[in-house]
């Protein structure tokens, strides 16, 4: 392979990986927000009943 070659492929990797931290950490968030969001659910529920 040539220099480019090698370039541009490292260059894809890259992409690839930062793609899929990029998601993981999207994943994360989304599933701190989510449970946040459940817990003050069901403490509005809590409060209304009493």
């Amino acid at each position: 392979m040539t220099p480019g070659e090698y370039l541009i492929t490292g260059f894809v990797i890259t992409i690839f990986i930062l793609g899929i931290y990029a998601g993981l950490r999207l994943y994360k968030w989304n599933r701190n927000d989510m449970r946040k969001k459940l817990e003050k659910n069901i403490e509005k529920k809590k409060n209304k009943n009493t």
